[in-house]
């Protein structure tokens, strides 16, 4: 949350900018399990957001493969850049 509130300002002042959200997890599991899992937390990231008033033009989401070894990370990474995607 706190990234998310440290982002969000600076998406409101460059507003010609859009965010893809990344979600990962590490390799423990099956392809398919990680990927939704993948994909929940970037959802996740991109609701909160939403809800912090980012419209949803400016944002999309991807589910990254596992390619971390299990026990490592997980996150959600973010890349931003200028419209359109």
């Amino acid at each position: 949350q706190q990234l998310l509130d440290t982002l969000l300002p600076v998406l409101q002042q460059y507003n010609t900018r859009r965010i893809e959200v990344v979600g990962h997890t590490d390799s423990d599991g099956s392809r398919e399990r990680n990927l939704v899992l993948s994909q929940a937390r970037a959802d996740a990231v991109a609701q909160a957001l939403g809800a912090q008033g980012l419209g949803a033009a400016r944002y999309r989401t991807e589910a990254a493969p596992s390619n971390v070894a299990a026990g490592e990370a997980q996150a959600v990474s973010f890349v931003v850049g200028q419209l359109p995607y």
